[in-house]
């Protein structure tokens, strides 16, 4: 777990800081409520898990 801080809805929350690296859960969400443009860059391994074919992600047609 990233934060042990639970919003008034009971939702995680983490202030984030310059420099700091964290892993997602499956759903979240981002808000910045900062007057300053926050600059994401987002790294996925999603190719990687789907050709090692390791969580068995099966596509429907």
């Amino acid at each position: 777990m990233i934060t042990k801080d639970i919003d008034g809805n009971g939702e995680l929350k983490m202030d984030s800081r310059f420099g700091f690296c964290y892993a997602t859960g499956g759903g979240h969400i981002l808000h910045n409520h900062s007057d300053q443009d926050a600059v994401v860059l987002p790294i996925q391994d999603d190719g990687i898990i789907m050709n090692m074919q390791a969580l068995d992600f099966q596509f429907i047609q």
